[in-house]
Protein backbone atom coordinates (compact mmCIF):
# COMPACT_ATOMS: atom_id res chain seq x y z
CA UNK A 1 0.00 0.00 0.00
CA UNK A 2 1.79 3.43 -0.99
CA UNK A 3 2.08 6.31 1.38
CA UNK A 4 -0.64 8.52 0.32
CA UNK A 5 -3.24 5.51 0.58
CA UNK A 6 -1.68 4.85 4.11
CA UNK A 7 -2.04 8.49 5.05
CA UNK A 8 -5.59 8.75 3.42
CA UNK A 9 -6.84 6.07 5.73
CA UNK A 10 -5.45 7.23 8.88
CA UNK A 11 -6.64 11.17 8.30
CA UNK A 12 -10.22 9.88 7.44
CA UNK A 13 -10.28 6.88 10.46
CA UNK A 14 -8.89 9.21 13.35
CA UNK A 15 -11.04 12.18 13.05
CA UNK A 16 -13.44 11.84 14.87
CA UNK A 17 -16.20 13.27 12.29
CA UNK A 18 -19.46 15.05 12.90
CA UNK A 19 -22.00 16.28 9.56
CA UNK A 20 -24.79 18.30 9.29
CA UNK A 21 -27.70 18.39 7.92
CA UNK A 22 -28.55 20.33 4.95
CA UNK A 23 -25.79 21.95 2.35
CA UNK A 24 -22.79 23.31 3.70
CA UNK A 25 -23.85 26.97 2.51
CA UNK A 26 -26.70 26.62 4.79
CA UNK A 27 -27.58 28.51 7.63
CA UNK A 28 -27.48 26.83 11.35
CA UNK A 29 -30.82 26.14 12.71
CA UNK A 30 -32.24 27.37 15.25
CA UNK A 31 -32.71 25.27 18.21
CA UNK A 32 -33.56 26.51 21.88
CA UNK A 33 -31.61 25.60 25.01
CA UNK A 34 -33.01 22.98 26.93
CA UNK A 35 -31.35 20.55 29.96
CA UNK A 36 -28.09 22.92 29.88
CA UNK A 37 -26.95 21.86 25.94
CA UNK A 38 -26.52 24.89 23.77
CA UNK A 39 -28.73 22.90 20.81
CA UNK A 40 -27.70 25.78 18.00
CA UNK A 41 -23.49 25.90 19.12
CA UNK A 42 -23.73 21.69 18.88
CA UNK A 43 -25.58 21.68 15.97
CA UNK A 44 -23.09 24.25 14.21
CA UNK A 45 -19.92 22.04 15.06
CA UNK A 46 -21.55 18.74 13.40
CA UNK A 47 -21.68 21.24 10.27
CA UNK A 48 -18.45 21.93 10.29
CA UNK A 49 -16.65 18.91 11.31
CA UNK A 50 -18.92 17.47 8.31
CA UNK A 51 -17.97 19.98 5.84
CA UNK A 52 -14.45 19.20 6.38
CA UNK A 53 -14.71 15.19 6.13
CA UNK A 54 -16.51 15.33 3.05
CA UNK A 55 -13.82 17.82 1.57
CA UNK A 56 -11.48 15.70 2.67
CA UNK A 57 -12.50 12.59 1.33
CA UNK A 58 -13.36 14.64 -1.80
CA UNK A 59 -9.12 15.45 -1.56
CA UNK A 60 -8.18 11.83 -1.77
CA UNK A 61 -10.76 10.61 -4.31
CA UNK A 62 -8.75 12.69 -6.83
CA UNK A 63 -5.96 10.29 -6.71
CA UNK A 64 -8.08 7.36 -8.17
CA UNK A 65 -4.78 5.16 -9.08
CA UNK A 66 -4.23 4.42 -5.35
CA UNK A 67 -7.07 2.54 -4.56
CA UNK A 68 -7.05 0.13 -7.78
CA UNK A 69 -5.87 -2.39 -5.38
CA UNK A 70 -9.22 -5.03 -4.06
CA UNK A 71 -7.78 -4.55 -0.65
CA UNK A 72 -7.87 -0.85 -0.39
CA UNK A 73 -10.70 0.46 -2.85
CA UNK A 74 -13.27 0.60 0.36
CA UNK A 75 -10.62 2.70 2.01
CA UNK A 76 -12.07 6.17 1.38
CA UNK A 77 -15.70 5.76 2.67
CA UNK A 78 -15.16 6.09 5.95
CA UNK A 79 -17.97 7.38 8.25
CA UNK A 80 -19.09 11.08 8.08
CA UNK A 81 -21.32 10.86 10.78
CA UNK A 82 -20.81 10.78 14.67
CA UNK A 83 -24.59 9.20 15.92
CA UNK A 84 -24.33 9.61 19.50
CA UNK A 85 -26.44 6.76 20.28
CA UNK A 86 -26.09 3.46 18.52
CA UNK A 87 -26.12 0.29 19.13
CA UNK A 88 -25.69 -3.24 17.55
CA UNK A 89 -28.99 -5.02 16.68
CA UNK A 90 -29.28 -8.56 16.09
CA UNK A 91 -26.87 -10.85 16.71
CA UNK A 92 -23.74 -9.68 19.08
CA UNK A 93 -20.93 -11.30 17.03
CA UNK A 94 -20.64 -12.92 13.86
CA UNK A 95 -22.11 -11.81 10.53
CA UNK A 96 -25.74 -10.64 10.67
CA UNK A 97 -26.16 -7.81 13.08
CA UNK A 98 -26.56 -4.39 12.57
CA UNK A 99 -25.63 -1.29 13.60
CA UNK A 100 -28.63 1.28 14.43
CA UNK A 101 -28.60 5.03 15.51
CA UNK A 102 -31.15 6.03 17.81
CA UNK A 103 -31.31 2.53 19.32
CA UNK A 104 -30.35 3.13 22.55
CA UNK A 105 -33.13 5.65 24.05
CA UNK A 106 -36.93 5.82 23.31
CA UNK A 107 -36.53 6.97 19.65
CA UNK A 108 -38.00 3.96 17.94
CA UNK A 109 -41.04 3.71 21.15
CA UNK A 110 -42.06 7.22 20.37
CA UNK A 111 -42.89 6.86 16.98
CA UNK A 112 -44.82 4.72 14.40
CA UNK A 113 -41.79 2.61 13.28
CA UNK A 114 -41.60 0.71 9.86
CA UNK A 115 -38.66 -1.88 8.80
CA UNK A 116 -38.04 -3.12 5.92
CA UNK A 117 -35.54 -5.82 5.82
CA UNK A 118 -34.18 -7.52 2.55
CA UNK A 119 -32.60 -10.88 2.27
CA UNK A 120 -32.88 -13.10 5.38
CA UNK A 121 -31.83 -16.56 4.06
CA UNK A 122 -33.87 -17.71 6.95
CA UNK A 123 -31.91 -15.48 9.91
CA UNK A 124 -34.26 -13.17 11.51
CA UNK A 125 -32.28 -12.63 14.42
CA UNK A 126 -32.14 -8.96 13.61
CA UNK A 127 -36.03 -8.62 12.62
CA UNK A 128 -36.38 -10.31 16.19
CA UNK A 129 -34.20 -8.18 17.93
CA UNK A 130 -35.76 -4.91 16.20
CA UNK A 131 -39.05 -5.91 17.95
CA UNK A 132 -37.31 -7.26 21.07
CA UNK A 133 -34.92 -4.31 21.48
CA UNK A 134 -36.28 -1.40 19.46
CA UNK A 135 -39.85 -1.65 20.17
CA UNK A 136 -42.84 -4.29 19.96
CA UNK A 137 -44.99 -1.54 17.93
CA UNK A 138 -42.44 -1.86 15.06
CA UNK A 139 -43.94 -3.20 12.01
CA UNK A 140 -41.30 -5.58 10.21
CA UNK A 141 -41.40 -6.79 6.69
CA UNK A 142 -38.68 -9.20 5.31
CA UNK A 143 -37.71 -9.81 1.78
CA UNK A 144 -36.19 -12.99 0.30
CA UNK A 145 -37.25 -15.22 -3.09
CA UNK A 146 -34.46 -17.92 -2.78
CA UNK A 147 -34.27 -21.18 -0.14
CA UNK A 148 -36.79 -22.73 1.51
CA UNK A 149 -39.78 -19.91 1.31
CA UNK A 150 -42.76 -22.12 2.67
CA UNK A 151 -40.75 -22.76 6.14
CA UNK A 152 -39.18 -19.53 6.33
CA UNK A 153 -42.40 -17.76 6.39
CA UNK A 154 -43.75 -20.12 8.90
CA UNK A 155 -40.76 -18.82 11.22
CA UNK A 156 -40.99 -15.45 10.25
CA UNK A 157 -44.65 -15.17 11.13
CA UNK A 158 -44.44 -16.89 14.36
CA UNK A 159 -41.95 -14.34 15.14
CA UNK A 160 -44.23 -11.24 14.54
CA UNK A 161 -42.48 -10.75 11.39
CA UNK A 162 -44.37 -10.56 8.00
CA UNK A 163 -42.19 -12.59 5.57
CA UNK A 164 -42.56 -11.83 1.42
CA UNK A 165 -40.63 -14.25 -1.10
CA UNK A 166 -39.95 -11.17 -3.00
CA UNK A 167 -36.73 -9.81 -4.04
CA UNK A 168 -35.36 -6.60 -4.77
CA UNK A 169 -34.07 -4.88 -8.14
CA UNK A 170 -33.26 -2.22 -9.95
CA UNK A 171 -34.65 -0.25 -13.23
CA UNK A 172 -32.43 -2.57 -15.70
CA UNK A 173 -34.99 -3.30 -18.65
CA UNK A 174 -32.56 -6.01 -19.77
CA UNK A 175 -32.58 -8.05 -16.53
CA UNK A 176 -35.74 -10.43 -15.68
CA UNK A 177 -37.98 -9.39 -13.21
CA UNK A 178 -39.02 -13.22 -11.65
CA UNK A 179 -36.96 -15.57 -10.22
CA UNK A 180 -37.76 -19.18 -10.31
CA UNK A 181 -36.83 -20.98 -6.64
CA UNK A 182 -36.31 -24.94 -7.71
CA UNK A 183 -37.07 -25.39 -3.73
CA UNK A 184 -40.43 -24.27 -4.16
CA UNK A 185 -41.10 -24.71 -7.76
CA UNK A 186 -42.61 -20.87 -7.72
CA UNK A 187 -41.67 -17.76 -9.84
CA UNK A 188 -41.18 -15.16 -7.53
CA UNK A 189 -41.37 -11.82 -8.33
CA UNK A 190 -38.47 -9.14 -8.56
CA UNK A 191 -39.56 -5.55 -7.61
CA UNK A 192 -38.22 -2.07 -7.00
CA UNK A 193 -38.44 -0.68 -3.49
CA UNK A 194 -41.30 1.44 -4.97
CA UNK A 195 -43.29 -1.59 -6.36
CA UNK A 196 -42.60 -3.36 -2.93
CA UNK A 197 -44.08 0.10 -1.09
CA UNK A 198 -47.22 -0.13 -3.85
CA UNK A 199 -47.82 -3.92 -2.76
CA UNK A 200 -48.25 -3.24 0.75
CA UNK A 201 -50.05 -0.01 0.45
CA UNK A 202 -47.44 1.80 2.55
CA UNK A 203 -47.51 4.90 0.44
CA UNK A 204 -47.04 7.90 2.56
CA UNK A 205 -45.58 5.97 4.85
CA UNK A 206 -41.36 6.84 6.22
CA UNK A 207 -38.79 3.23 6.05
CA UNK A 208 -37.78 3.73 9.35
CA UNK A 209 -35.10 1.17 8.72
CA UNK A 210 -34.19 -0.28 5.56
CA UNK A 211 -32.10 -3.47 5.53
CA UNK A 212 -30.14 -4.58 2.77
CA UNK A 213 -27.74 -7.81 2.68
CA UNK A 214 -28.86 -9.04 -1.14
CA UNK A 215 -25.83 -10.92 -2.34
CA UNK A 216 -25.10 -8.45 -5.36
CA UNK A 217 -28.69 -6.80 -6.08
CA UNK A 218 -27.72 -3.71 -4.06
CA UNK A 219 -25.85 -2.01 -6.67
CA UNK A 220 -28.55 -1.53 -9.16
CA UNK A 221 -31.28 -1.03 -6.97
CA UNK A 222 -30.14 1.93 -4.82
CA UNK A 223 -29.13 3.84 -8.04
CA UNK A 224 -33.26 3.61 -8.37
CA UNK A 225 -33.50 4.20 -4.37
CA UNK A 226 -31.73 6.79 -4.04
CA UNK A 227 -32.65 8.60 -7.17
CA UNK A 228 -36.62 8.27 -5.81
CA UNK A 229 -35.08 9.62 -2.38
CA UNK A 230 -34.10 12.72 -4.30
CA UNK A 231 -37.16 12.97 -5.68
CA UNK A 232 -38.98 12.97 -2.53
CA UNK A 233 -40.56 9.47 -3.83
CA UNK A 234 -40.86 8.52 -0.23
CA UNK A 235 -38.46 8.59 2.96
CA UNK A 236 -35.99 6.79 4.57
CA UNK A 237 -34.85 6.73 7.79
CA UNK A 238 -31.40 4.84 7.95
CA UNK A 239 -29.87 2.20 5.89
CA UNK A 240 -27.71 -1.15 7.18
CA UNK A 241 -26.53 -2.35 3.97
CA UNK A 242 -23.87 -4.98 3.38
CA UNK A 243 -21.64 -4.09 -0.03
CA UNK A 244 -20.30 -7.02 -2.28
CA UNK A 245 -17.39 -6.38 -4.34
CA UNK A 246 -17.82 -3.55 -6.92
CA UNK A 247 -14.63 -1.80 -8.59
CA UNK A 248 -13.92 1.26 -7.52
CA UNK A 249 -15.64 3.29 -9.76
CA UNK A 250 -18.98 1.54 -8.68
CA UNK A 251 -18.20 2.09 -5.13
CA UNK A 252 -17.37 5.83 -5.64
CA UNK A 253 -20.61 6.01 -7.80
CA UNK A 254 -22.42 4.28 -5.09
CA UNK A 255 -21.47 6.66 -2.12
CA UNK A 256 -21.63 9.97 -4.18
CA UNK A 257 -25.51 9.20 -5.26
CA UNK A 258 -25.67 8.35 -1.42
CA UNK A 259 -24.77 11.88 -0.63
CA UNK A 260 -26.90 13.30 -2.91
CA UNK A 261 -29.80 12.00 -1.40
CA UNK A 262 -28.28 13.33 1.95
CA UNK A 263 -27.30 9.93 3.16
CA UNK A 264 -24.38 9.57 5.28
CA UNK A 265 -21.80 6.90 6.48
CA UNK A 266 -22.22 6.32 10.72
CA UNK A 267 -20.82 3.10 11.20
CA UNK A 268 -18.46 0.24 8.77
CA UNK A 269 -16.98 -2.78 9.48
CA UNK A 270 -15.28 -5.29 7.32
CA UNK A 271 -17.36 -8.50 6.80
CA UNK A 272 -14.25 -11.25 7.93
CA UNK A 273 -16.39 -14.21 8.25
CA UNK A 274 -16.24 -13.81 4.41
CA UNK A 275 -15.74 -12.66 1.15
CA UNK A 276 -11.80 -13.12 1.31
CA UNK A 277 -12.00 -10.79 4.97
CA UNK A 278 -12.45 -7.69 2.65
CA UNK A 279 -14.06 -8.07 -0.68
CA UNK A 280 -17.45 -7.43 1.48
CA UNK A 281 -17.94 -4.55 3.80
CA UNK A 282 -21.33 -3.16 6.08
CA UNK A 283 -21.86 0.19 6.24
CA UNK A 284 -24.88 1.85 8.11
CA UNK A 285 -25.95 5.35 6.57
CA UNK A 286 -28.30 7.74 8.14
CA UNK A 287 -30.62 10.66 6.14
CA UNK A 288 -30.98 13.70 7.39
CA UNK A 289 -33.96 14.39 8.34
CA UNK A 290 -34.25 11.28 10.35
CA UNK A 291 -30.63 12.31 12.14
CA UNK A 292 -32.21 15.81 13.05
CA UNK A 293 -34.88 13.74 14.64
CA UNK A 294 -32.69 11.30 16.61
CA UNK A 295 -30.38 14.99 17.50
CA UNK A 296 -33.35 16.53 18.99
CA UNK A 297 -34.57 13.54 20.55
CA UNK A 298 -30.93 12.23 22.00
CA UNK A 299 -30.62 16.20 23.28
CA UNK A 300 -33.96 17.51 24.31
CA UNK A 301 -33.74 19.92 21.46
Amino acid sequence: MSSLVVTAVIILSATVVIFTLGHPQSAAKDYSYKGGIDCDALWQKKVDMRNGAIGRRAQILTHLASFESPKVKYDPFEPTWNCHIERRIGKEFGDGGKFVCGALDSYFSSRPCLVYSVGSHGDFTFEQAVLNDLSQDCEVHTFDPTGNSSAWEGVATASGVHFHAWGLRGEDPSKDAILFNPLTNKHNPLLTLMEMRTRLAHGGRKIDILKVDCEGCEWDAFKLIFDDVIQGRYRIGQIQIELHGGNFPVIEDFFEHANQANFHIFHKERNHWGCDGYRCLEFSLIGEETALEIFKHTHGC
